[in-house]
């Protein structure tokens, strides 16, 4: 059997919690378009350096702000946080300050008052998985 390299083992991971976490296919195609996404910073705020390959973004998925964890060196992304990593990681106040630089109102999840009646069923399944996952 043949071993899985790190960026392979990294898009497995990153697929499972994707679909886990908010119910989105991470094909090799939604892969290379994220990571064009985040090399290009476009739809993307950075939100904090975890090591000088790792960092943290949020990306403008549908209407909402989406925590990923990208590897630069090896230009993958690593996992999709959980939401409330959001609020418990402080977040909200990047996310916030970027948003209102660029006079855009695009929610993250943090409650659902700031949710369109649209993604109001998608917070619901995100917020149970997050109450299994706990």
């Amino acid at each position: 059997m043949k071993k899985l390299t790190k960026s392979q083992s990294q898009r497995i991971h990153a697929k499972k919690r994707a679909t886990q976490r908010y119910g989105i296919e991470l094909n090799k195609e939604k892969h290379k378009d994220l990571v064009s996404r985040i090399q290009n910073n476009k739809d993307v705020i950075f939100l904090e350096k975890q090591s000088n390959r790792i960092s943290v973004f949020a990306i403008l998925q549908g209407s909402i702000w989406v925590p990923v964890v990208y590897d630069r060196e090896r230009k993958t992304i690593v996992s999709f946080l959980p939401i409330k990593s959001i609020d418990e990681n402080g977040y909200a106040e990047i996310i916030d300050k970027a948003t209102a630089a660029k006079d855009e109102k695009i929610p993250y999840v943090k409650t659902a008052k700031y949710l369109p009646g649209a993604i109001l069923k998608f917070y619901g399944m995100v917020k149970k998985e997050i109450a299994y996952h706990k």
